[in-house]
């Protein structure tokens, strides 16, 4: 694995629900695009999350 820019290439994700952690390979595009952890977290959150779900729902 090789470290490009402060990332390793890879994202964690971790489904607390189904207890299933899967690696996907890191889109280094987004990661020059959204600059930092916080921007690049940010970037998934606001694809991956309807926007009408309701911020107190379980």
């Amino acid at each position: 694995m090789t470290q490009q820019n402060g990332w390793i290439g890879t994202i964690l994700r971790v489904n607390l629900t189904e207890g299933t952690i899967k690696k996907e390979p890191l889109n280094m595009q987004d990661a020059k695009d959204y600059v930092g952890a916080r921007g690049l977290g940010t970037k998934y959150y606001c694809n991956e999350v309807d926007p009408k779900v309701d911020p107190l729902s379980p």
